[in-house]
């Protein structure tokens, strides 16, 4: 978190586009009740889940709450204009 909030003060973009995901997926398998997260890299387009982009960091395929929390994620908050900022629990969606 105080990382992100350098890349903020300074504008740094290059460095938060490094760390950037999106959710691509967010399921609850019914039978055994395990939940199952995709995060994919804001600038990819296509679904590629091979060993190479696992390895390079593409997507994260998260299947327990402990891994989600151990990323320490930051939910951000973008703009119409571009603007990024943290995400808090009071604002309205």
């Amino acid at each position: 978190p105080e990382e992100f909030s350098d890349c903020i003060v300074k504008n740094d973009f290059k460095a938060i586009s490094n760390k950037l995901y999106r959710l691509q997926k967010l399921t609850i398998k019914p039978s055994s009740g395990q939940i199952d997260i995709v995060f994919r890299h804001h600038l990819e387009t296509q679904i590629i889940d091979d060993i190479n982009s696992k390895m390079s960091k593409r997507f994260y395929n998260i299947q327990s709450l402990g891994v989600l929390f151990s990323l320490n994620p930051i939910k951000l908050k973008i703009d119409c204009i571009g603007n990024i900022t943290a995400w808090n629990i009071t604002d309205r969606v």
